[in-house]
């Protein structure tokens, strides 16, 4: 039992408490008192780059796969709106494959931008 200074400074020091008993993190197993706790715990676990697995699951806005999604059909209901594509190409959720595509998808919102494409495609 032990007392922390919030919610962040609580899973904190539960970080803390697991790295320093050597445990295995396969074996470890954190009870969450609400949702707000399951988010600071995906949260920290990917700046330790711990793998975890939320019983609730994670919101897909929590992951860049989920804001894309959302973002193509943010694109899509704006009957294609050049400038929404540009934004979801600058967030850095939506990437193309150099490689295969010979652009990345900053270069692409950047002709965009210099384009001066805003409205729909046509």
């Amino acid at each position: 039992m032990f007392h922390a200074g919030g919610h962040e400074a609580e899973i904190e020091e539960v970080f803390r408490r697991i790295l320093t008993s050597g445990v295995s993190l396969d074996q470890v197993e954190i009870d969450c008192a609400s949702d707000a706790h399951v988010a600071l715990i995906w949260e920290m676990a990917l700046r330790h780059d711990w793998p975890v697995t939320l019983g609730p699951g994670i919101p897909a806005t929590f992951t860049r796969p989920g804001r894309a999604l959302i973002g193509l059909c943010d694109w899509i209901e704006t009957d294609f709106s050049a400038g929404h594509l540009r934004r979801l190409l600058q967030s850095g959720d939506l990437a193309f494959a150099p490689e295969t595509e010979g652009f990345t998808a900053g270069q692409a919102a950047r002709l965009l931008g210099r384009a001066e494409a805003e409205t729909p495609l046509q």
